[in-house]
């Protein structure tokens, strides 16, 4: 691994960690719902994700913590406190908690309904749609023919998926 970066070793690391524990996530999420409903599960996900959000936020105020020392830079320029942080606030910054509600509470419900694949297959298409919207709405990037050939094959994919057979 001498040729290759932390941070390029984490941008591999971290979405494949994600991606993995998405499909775990909803998984367990539905599991869980078995036993406690759904309501009981999101509200225990909710709990477990503020604890470590504050403790990620507690171990950026240290700029010398041991989790910068493991990841590198990242951590601290990803975690740091910007000047003014929580001072200043828009309506809009609660839209990722939309986000991430909806994420937790329709990943089970689809699984239950069709499947793990069939949710997954369709759930990564749409990222890709998004991702490419994104880039070129947001970030301003071009999208050009190989990404759009990208999506195109994935719905393709989450089509052949679903066909009965």
């Amino acid at each position: 691994m001498q040729g290759y970066s932390k941070i390029m070793i984490w941008s591999l690391v971290v979405p494949v960690v994600v991606g993995l524990s998405t499909v775990f996530q909803a998984g367990l999420n539905r599991s869980i719902s078995k036993d406690w409903g759904l309501g009981s599960a999101l509200l225990m996900n909710s709990l477990v994700v503020a604890a470590l959000s504050a403790l990620a936020w507690l171990l950026s105020r240290n700029a010398d913590s041991r989790l910068s020392v493991i990841m590198g830079e990242t951590w601290s320029d990803l975690m740091k406190d910007q000047a003014g942080a929580f001072q200043q606030f828009s309506w809009w910054y609660a839209i990722p908690g939309l986000f991430g509600f909806l994420i937790i509470t329709g990943i089970p419900i689809a699984i239950q309904k069709v499947g793990a694949l069939q949710t997954f297959i369709v759930l990564i298409g749409s990222q890709i749609i998004g991702s490419l919207l994104w880039d070129l709405l947001i970030e301003k990037r071009p999208v050009n023919t190989i990404r759009l050939v990208g999506a195109g094959l994935s719905f393709l994919s989450a089509l052949i998926v679903n066909l009965k057979g």
